[in-house]
């Protein structure tokens, strides 16, 4: 079974693996939805700029991009009593019974609603749009996806080309091109942490850097806006319960 992969990177971060997640009655996973965009702002002289960068020295997770052959929900296998010394009667009603493939790449398109309604505003130039599917992590150790254009993904839909990602084919560090993680994580309430570096060219072809480093408590299903002068990030986490996970859109 031979599976492709894509890392959307940087080196030296270390990367997870893809993985399935043991779901218990009334566990649900999530789908994270990330939007970039760029104001077409005329930019200053790199001289009389702070060119801050956030730190994205984080481990992130590599996200599986061919899984036609791989279910997103499978049940688990049943376990004999005779081959564990350790087992135990499970309390009716609560042992887990199925399991979820997460930390899966699920769209990279740029048709997508949210793109379109950018792409209509003159003064905003859409650059990307990436969809996974994943658990909550913890809130005080969030677990990261790489959202960049540095390194362009070598990523291959051998059953769904037109799934294919359409972006634009960035040198490092070219005008527009952005480079950071975003990572959903729930305690109580729900929150979306977007570390991102966005560089832009002065009049004299000059590197500006811009960043945002942000933690945001947000609501399941609306979009969370990471607002900056000159760029934005758009985040939408929606929760998927058993019964959805095979709906692929």
């Amino acid at each position: 079974m031979k599976k492709t992969l894509t890392t959307l990177v940087l080196l030296p971060m270390m990367a997870f693996a893809q993985e399935y997640q043991v779901l218990r009655p009334g566990q649900w996973v999530y789908d994270v939805e990330v939007v970039i965009f760029g104001r077409q702002l005329a930019q200053p002289d790199s001289l009389y700029i702070n060119n801050r960068v956030s730190n994205l020295d984080v481990p992130v997770h590599t996200l599986l991009t061919n899984f036609s052959d791989l279910p997103l929900l499978k049940d688990l296998p049943q376990t004999n009593p005779e081959e564990s010394e350790q087992w135990q009667v499970p309390i009716e009603g609560n042992q887990p019974k199925q399991q979820a493939l997460v930390w899966v790449l699920l769209q990279s398109s740029m048709n997508h609603p949210v793109i379109k309604k950018l792409q209509s505003n003159p003064t905003i130039k859409p650059l990307y749009f990436l969809k996974w599917r994943q658990p909550a992590t913890r809130f005080l150790s969030p677990e990261y996806v790489a959202v960049t254009s540095i390194i362009k993904p070598e990523i291959t839909f051998e059953n769904n080309p037109d799934s294919a990602p359409q972006l634009e084919s960035f040198e490092p560090f070219s005008d527009y091109a952005f480079d950071g993680v975003v990572a959903y994580s729930k305690q109580k309430f729900d929150h979306v942490t977007v570390k991102m570096n966005y560089y832009r060219h002065d009049p004299f072809g000059q590197r500006i850097s811009y960043a945002i480093d942000q933690k945001q408590r947000i609501k399941l299903g609306q979009w969370q806006y990471f607002d900056h002068q000159q760029f934005g990030v758009m985040v939408k986490v929606n929760a998927i319960s058993a019964e959805q996970q095979n709906e692929v859109e």
